[in-house]
């Protein structure tokens, strides 16, 4: 039976070291709500998202006629995918082999943000250390469901990502897309390079912060 975020849960409140299951639960639950909230918040904004030892959320830059255009991603690490025999699907095939270091993210993709403990912490009234180690619990019941081989999905708020035949795969909900056009989010293209080169080489400097392949950028598919 494919796994879900509740299985991941029920997973999670196994492990040896819980001492009281229900209240475990309702930490990851509130937890998991408080980080897909947070996770929205900063990428309708236009704010890409680092997420430790995962991937991250992020904008790529390409050209759309003579426009520049924003489009979002999740970038999984390749220590991520290796650890768990995954690949990523076809559309994230060359994010993934390029994905780098977290300085060249920062800095080919910014704003770019570490995952934040303490603003989930405020969304949801338990502590940051809390948090911390709700969400190290979700994600290592994710990674020992898909090493046991069972396929299954996980919603993110802004995307839900499956994991099915060894394959990642994200794909946008159509309601973040709607809300990042309405804000125009799409349309705010800066790059670190652009933000602190001379406007001489802005056309540059935009150029070189595309992944490989920029003349057929990859579409973004998204659900309702």
């Amino acid at each position: 039976m494919p796994f879900s975020f509740y299985k991941l849960l029920d997973k999670a409140i196994q492990e040896k070291s819980v001492k009281d299951n229900q209240k475990f639960y309702e930490l990851l639950d509130s937890t998991w709500h408080g980080f897909t909230t947070y996770l929205e918040e900063q990428m309708t904004m236009g704010k890409g998202v680092y997420i430790p030892n995962f991937g991250a959320f992020l904008f790529k830059n390409h050209r759309k006629g003579d426009s520049i255009r924003r489009e979002p991603l999740l970038v999984f690490f390749t220590s991520f995918l290796t650890k768990l025999m995954l690949k990523a699907s076809a559309v994230q095939f060359d994010q993934v082999s390029h994905a780098g270091c977290e300085g060249t993210l920062f800095e080919k993709y910014p704003p770019c943000v570490r995952l934040s403990y303490h603003a989930i912490s405020a969304k949801i009234g338990f502590s940051a250390k809390d948090v911390e180690v709700a969400l190290k619990s979700i994600f290592n019941s994710l990674e020992h469901l898909i090493l046991e081989g069972i396929d299954g999905s996980l919603d993110f708020g802004l995307c839900i990502v499956s994991f099915r035949g060894r394959v990642a795969k994200p794909v946008f909900k159509a309601r973040f897309l709607d809300s990042c056009k309405e804000k125009k989010t799409f349309e705010k293209t800066a790059t670190f390079q652009a933000m602190t080169a001379p406007k001489r080489t802005l056309d540059k400097t935009l150029s070189e912060s595309f992944w490989s392949g920029e003349s057929a950028p990859p579409l973004v598919r998204k659900i309702k």
